[in-house]
């Protein structure tokens, strides 16, 4: 899909043109900012809908009925290796499907799964394209959102985040905008696409995930605990990689990092480049190349003496 050099200029619009969180005319002092691909990592994708929302088409009636929040996949999922777990959100105001063609238009925006805060926002979102068509029983989780990918992922590329603060903004410089040819939207004719027909049936329907909410008043609260001394840690240990890592969800209790470097659940142990603290930890296989980011329990992240919002630089061993 190609995006027209006026919707490229428009998601690089100063901040008075297109709301943000955190967005500001130029770097925060509070924190390192760097590109959003390198260091969000896009965990899941949710739809809302608002009781006003237009959804017409039986694809886009069956998702609405029966999609709350999927694990992310495809090319969002691929292209952001950093450590900072998100989510992806829309909150659709218009939603139409036709012979497999789909139109939406809503408010995009990034959330922050640690903390539960959004990061960034684009109140008027427009994407198109062809819903794809996936084996018979396969998965049909995020079926909308691979349609209208390229778009989010457009947004996504002008963003910055301010690693401390957890906000993203407009990349400083502003990107330049590059005229393309305007592509129109095929005319959406034809006989409408019943969900049987592109992905075939498949028992018990769509399986639903919900993230839920996250009680910044737990993680305050589990940050102040004391934590459980970790186990004395092993001889012979090889080093098998160096990895930045923040903090992750808060899904799992004890020592923990989830790493690209390991293909399959192991005992490890995590040096802090910073302080040289040690740890034994659980290591755990997280998509992503082995250069990717890392995220890592709360207990652990404690342990070596980090904040909450740090990016912390691991040497890993096994």
């Amino acid at each position: 899909m190609v995006i027209s050099g006026k919707r490229l200029a428009q998601f690089g619009a100063v901040c008075g043109a297109v709301a943000l969180a955190g967005c500001a005319s130029g770097p925060s002092p509070s924190g390192e900012r760097r590109a959003a691909l390198d260091v969000l990592a896009f965990e899941f994708e949710r739809t809302v809908f608002p009781r006003r929302a237009r959804v017409s088409g039986a694809v886009a009636q069956a998702q609405r009925r029966v999609l709350v929040s999927t694990a992310s996949s495809g090319r969002l999922r691929q292209e952001a290796h950093g450590p900072i777990p998100t989510e992806v959100r829309v909150e659709i105001t218009e939603l139409v499907s036709k012979g497999g063609f789909v139109s939406m238009r809503g408010k995009l925006a990034l959330r922050d799964l640690s903390f539960g805060k959004i990061m960034a926002e684009l109140p008027d979102f427009r994407g198109s394209g062809t819903i794809p068509r996936v084996g018979r029983g396969a998965s049909v989780d995020g079926l909308v959102f691979r349609a209208v990918e390229d778009e989010v992922l457009a947004w996504v590329r002008t963003l910055s985040c301010d690693t401390a603060l957890r906000v993203c903004g407009i990349a400083p410089p502003q990107p330049v905008a590059i005229e393309a040819p305007e592509i129109e939207a095929p005319e959406m004719e034809g006989a409408d696409l019943d969900l049987d027909d592109m992905v075939g049936r498949r028992p018990g329907g769509l399986r639903k995930i919900n993230t839920g909410g996250i009680d910044p008043d737990k993680i305050v609260a589990a940050a102040a605990a004391p934590a459980v001394a970790a186990a004395a840690p092993e001889a012979g240990k090889t080093r098998i990689g160096t990895t930045i890592a923040a903090l992750g969800l808060l899904d799992r209790s004890g020592f923990w990092l989830k790493t690209p470097l390991v293909s399959r659940e192991s005992k490890g142990e995590i040096v802090s480049k910073r302080t040289g603290k040690r740890l034994v930890v659980t290591l755990i296989p997280k998509d992503g190349p082995s250069g990717g980011g890392s995220q890592i329990s709360l207990a652990a992240l404690t342990e070596l003496g980090a904040s909450m919002t740090d990016l912390i630089e691991l040497d890993v061993y096994r």
